[in-house]
């Protein structure tokens, strides 16, 4: 049983980010692959088998440094 709390988690799920951004959840995909392939720019992406999980702290640093937070 998961007992870590949501806003304990050191990531986020591409639908979290999704409704951060305000964007539908493939247009989140599609910005969390491109991080992806740049290698942890404008954040970091973490895959592991078919998940994809953004580190909480290079996302928020990001939506810090284009103004959105």
């Amino acid at each position: 049983m998961n007992t870590t709390k949501k806003q304990d988690r050191l990531t986020l799920r591409v639908e979290e980010c999704a409704d951060l951004l305000g964007i539908c959840r493939s247009a989140a995909y599609n910005l969390v692959r491109q991080a992806e392939s740049s290698k942890g720019k404008p954040f970091q992406v973490i895959r592991i088998g078919n998940s994809l999980l953004i580190s909480k702290k290079s996302f928020q640093e990001f939506l810090e440094t284009n103004g959105l937070m």
